[in-house]
């Protein structure tokens, strides 16, 4: 922000004590060799110190003189006020050039969508159940302008929010986290986002789930609530019910088991009697997936048995299920 004339407060208390005013030949105006006014000075802070204003300065340069300009804004300060704070602090060998007025410019950033973001996410969570990483904003607005200090953990301070639970509405007031610059108020809606896995490619039915075609997204949990699959393990190895687009999100009813068996396919059953294991040939009489129960005819006896499918064309029988059987007649 540019101002013709920046009203800086001096620090109240600059420094506690009082300060001997005699002037010594040491202190005293010393020429070209003196400590000497700067014409501009760029100040990282929220204040400007007397090491910013007077080059050469040294001694008792970290004493905060005015407060700085909102980040990313300048002003000036006439010199004047700047040789009266100088003496005020103790330092009376200044050298003030033809100076007349010292521009100060703070370093300042545009606050990003994301800062705006973040800060409201931490203000609606503190008031609400719902976790700030597990919030999406959406402004009415689609831009606010804020400057923040450069510093890397410079973020939006809420000075106010208003919040309705229900409509999921919020407006809130914003400002820079030293309370420099004006307030911006804006206001908005939030949902409530659980991470789901989606497709990265379109599938058709029959197609099988690997894990490189889930990736993760955020989706409104109330949309989520429908069988939406919630972890990518759940999805892999199944195979598509149907045809279904790049981005949609995984449903249980979506996804089946791939069928290791097939009616009427060729199956090798198995009989584990003691030590000694049987293989005998049948055909399936139903379709099943790893671990389904199926109905499977023994070629030799002409019986059905039930059994466990435990891999392609294969399916466990036990003791129990080969004396139950049922005689069926050869077609």
């Amino acid at each position: 922000m540019t101002r013709a004339f920046l009203s800086f407060g001096l620090f109240a208390a600059v420094l506690a004590g009082a300060v001997g005013v005699q002037r010594a030949a040491g202190q005293t105006l010393a020429g070209s060799n003196a400590p000497s006014l700067r014409a501009s000075a760029v100040v990282d802070g929220d204040v400007v110190t007397l090491g910013d204003i007077i080059e050469g300065c040294a001694r008792r340069c970290a004493t905060p003189l005015f407060r700085a300009p909102a980040p990313g804004g300048n002003g000036t300060i006439q010199a004047s006020r700047v040789l009266a704070a100088a003496r005020d602090a103790g330092v009376f060998d200044i050298n003030p050039r033809a100076t007349r007025q010292v521009v100060i410019t703070r370093t300042g950033r545009s606050a990003t969508r994301e800062d705006i973001d973040a800060a409201i996410a931490q203000a609606i969570a503190a008031r609400t159940t719902i976790a700030a990483n597990d919030l999406s904003i959406a402004l009415d607005q689609p831009y606010v302008k804020m400057s923040l200090p450069t510093n890397d953990n410079a973020a939006p301070s809420v000075a106010d929010l208003l919040i309705d639970t229900r409509a999921r509405r919020f407006t809130v007031t914003l400002s820079a986290p030293d309370m420099s610059g004006a307030p911006v108020s804006v206001a908005g809606s939030y949902i409530e986002t659980v991470s789901v896995p989606v497709l990265t490619r379109a599938v058709q039915k029959g197609d099988a789930i690997s894990a490189e075609d889930i990736t993760l997204e955020r989706r409104d949990r109330d949309g989520s609530s429908d069988g939406t699959l919630l972890s990518p393990q759940l999805a892999v190895g199944r195979v598509a019910r149907q045809a279904m687009r790049a981005g949609a999100p995984l449903r249980d009813r979506d996804l089946v088991k791939p069928l290791l068996v097939e009616r009427n396919m060729p199956v090798t059953m198995t009989l584990q009697v003691g030590a000694l294991q049987l293989m005998l040939k049948g055909k399936a009489t139903e379709s099943g997936a790893l671990g389904d129960i199926i109905g499977v005819l023994n070629l030799s006896s002409k019986r059905v048995v039930q059994g466990v499918v435990v891999g392609p064309g294969q399916a466990k029988i036990n003791q129990m299920s080969a004396q139950t059987t049922q005689t069926v007649a050869q077609r």
